[in-house]
């Protein structure tokens, strides 16, 4: 079963790539974009179906809706009003990230570096933001507290991989921890950066589907 689903993800990433990089199938762009995100709600519900633990798929699985609505609101950004649309996508997955973290708090609980270590990120990203082609303009503040739960995350991954073992739940939660962080900051130069690079969008696209879906498929494992 998950062989499957795993061609389902490949072939549905394969739909959004053409939809993203050739002008035929640009008017695809939601719908693709919803068939992935739909992979990463499978990839879940498939660990709730194969794993005992269903208490973490309940924790997990409503930041995995907020994931699936961020992607929904930052697809139609290319048909309604921009920045409400971005502020409506980042909201979203905000809510996914502090999800998560909330969840993943329950496979091993927050102490003071949970809190402490992502400022280094937030720093990160702030001397990000001041580059000379870098343009984020009002939106400063909410990418700042963004990247602060986006990082808080990621450290939180560190602590469950290093206080684990190398059984597969705590590989893969790490992997899409790192992933989230890597696709997160890439979106800045996706959407901020005044020179565009092709290449950023797969990347950015690829990092997060490939994040989302190994911590949906953790679950088997857990």
């Amino acid at each position: 079963m998950l062989l499957f689903l795993i061609v389902y993800y490949i072939l549905a990433f394969l739909f959004l790539m053409l939809a993203c990089y050739n002008e035929n199938f640009k008017k695809y762009h939601l719908l693709s974009k919803c068939l992935c995100s739909t992979g990463f709600l499978l990839a879940a519900i498939l660990g709730k179906i194969q794993s005992a633990n269903n208490p973490l798929f309940w924790r997990l699985f409503p930041a995995f809706i907020f994931c699936f609505f961020g992607d929904y609101f930052l697809a139609k950004q290319e048909h309604g009003e921009q920045k409400k649309l971005f502020l409506l996508g980042l909201g979203s997955f905000l809510l996914g990230h502090c999800t998560f973290l909330f969840a993943l708090s329950y496979v091993q609980p927050v102490n003071r570096y949970t809190f402490i270590m992502p400022l280094l990120g937030v720093i990160f990203v702030k001397g990000l933001t001041m580059l000379s082609n870098m343009e984020v303009g009002q939106q400063k503040i909410p990418v700042l507290i963004y990247a602060y739960f986006v990082s808080a995350l990621f450290v939180k991954c560190i602590q469950i991989a290093l206080n684990g073992n190398l059984a597969p739940f705590y590989v893969l939660v790490f992997l899409g921890g790192f992933l989230f962080f890597v696709s997160d900051g890439i979106i800045l130069f996706l959407y901020f950066y005044q020179k565009k690079y092709v290449i950023m969008k797969f990347l950015n696209l690829f990092t997060y589907y490939s994040a989302t879906f190994l911590l949906g498929i953790s679950i088997i494992y857990a």
